[in-house]
């Protein structure tokens, strides 16, 4: 379905990630969206684009293909993708279809959506970063409305809002994650980090404990979500916390079981070494991070590592706050961006099972999100 009439967002697709000739490029053949493309948002604050590489032959490259907002984030679902603008001021998205065109762009104002499901009946499900109300978009007619409201969480929350961040959809359930900040002032959690589960089909919000009056949520055991929601092999629900971003034993990734609500650090932050901002599943099982070193504030470098039963490993190393962006293929490859302004500027390849990385695949701006679809 191509849907033809939308309200206009700042995303074009053009032949030149900063404007010139407005002719769509087309996608170079063979790159779609499927496991064997990366897909790379980039930016340099100003602002994005979007370019793509084969997973094969990382020479095989679409670059600067679509102009994006400057804080911008990337969803694949199927054949299609949706590019969310985070920005406070100019907040929205846009749909775009297997080749890059523009097939819808609409605001989604005051809400400042960070994650984005397809529930099982096609419509879609946002975050909303600065609001209490998530918000929900069917396509056939388009229409957006409020979704759930989560105020209840934020009742201790000096801004009013719990900042829901990212989604996971498993089975008839979504979880949300809460990072509980004080948005008016230091920016700092006021308590631990929560998730709350909701009814995929009513959007209703799930009580975890009938124990307890009220509607609960899950409460983990580390400050501020942070990265993706994954699911774990054994059906827990995992997220790397950043804690204060200095304080060991307030960041590492946590998981709650959804069965009995209960929560465990499976990896501290004392074994990380820092505060992580990406965290992905590879197929075996195994996990692989971005974490700043010691801490978030004055790092003195960025390492991704791989960990498994039998411990981790560090498989590349950039100094300074420059590492961002993560995602791994099906042949068990790791994708990390590397933002520095020197030679090793883009993205950088390395193996789980072990050997040297490989890069940088140049982009067109530095590199900021790296996704594969699923």
């Amino acid at each position: 379905m191509r849907l033809k009439q939308w309200i206009p967002l700042a995303v074009i697709i053009t032949s030149h990630a900063c404007g010139g000739d407005t002719d769509p490029m087309p996608v170079v053949p063979g790159l779609t969206l499927d496991a064997n493309t990366l897909m790379v948002v980039t930016t340099d604050y100003e602002t994005g684009s979007l370019d793509l590489f084969s997973t094969d032959d990382p020479t095989t490259a679409a670059i600067n293909q679509a102009l994006l907002p400057s804080d911008a984030a990337l969803r694949i679902f199927g054949e299609q993708a949706i590019v969310l603008d985070r920005s406070s001021d100019s907040s929205g998205l846009t749909l775009l279809d297997a080749n890059l065109d523009v097939v819808a762009q609409l605001r989604l104002p005051g809400c400042a959506p960070h994650d984005v499901v397809q529930l099982q009946d096609d419509r879609f499900l946002f975050s909303c970063y600065d609001d209490t109300k998530m918000r929900v978009l069917t396509l056939d007619p388009v229409v957006v409305t409020n979704g759930p409201d989560l105020a209840a969480f934020a009742v201790d929350d000096p801004d009013g809002r719990p900042e829901m961040d990212q989604l996971l959809l498993v089975g008839n359930r979504v979880f949300v994650s809460l990072q509980h900040l004080d948005m008016l002032t230091t920016w700092a959690p006021i308590r631990n980090g929560s998730v709350v589960a909701l009814d995929a089909v009513s959007l209703t919000i799930v009580d975890t404990d009938n124990t307890t009056a009220g509607v609960q949520a899950l409460d983990l055991p580390l400050a501020n979500p942070y990265t993706g929601l994954t699911l774990l092999p054994d059906g827990r629900v995992a997220v790397g916390c950043q804690g204060d971003f200095v304080t060991d034993t307030t960041f590492g990734i946590a998981a709650v079981s959804p069965l009995d609500g209960s929560t465990e650090i499976v990896v501290s932050g004392t074994t990380l070494a820092g505060p992580p901002s990406f965290v992905e599943q590879a197929n075996d099982g195994s996990w692989v991070a971005v974490v700043a070193v010691p801490d978030a504030w004055t790092p003195t470098e960025m390492r991704l590592v791989h960990g498994d039963g039998a411990g981790m490993t560090t498989l590349y190393t950039s100094p300074g706050f420059t590492l961002s962006g993560l995602a791994i293929d099906p042949q068990g490859r790791a994708y990390v961006g590397n933002r520095s302004s020197d030679a090793t500027e883009g993205v950088w390849r390395v193996s789980l099972g072990g050997g040297s990385p490989e890069g940088p695949i140049a982009t067109g701006l530095p590199p900021f999100e790296l996704k594969i679809a699923p």
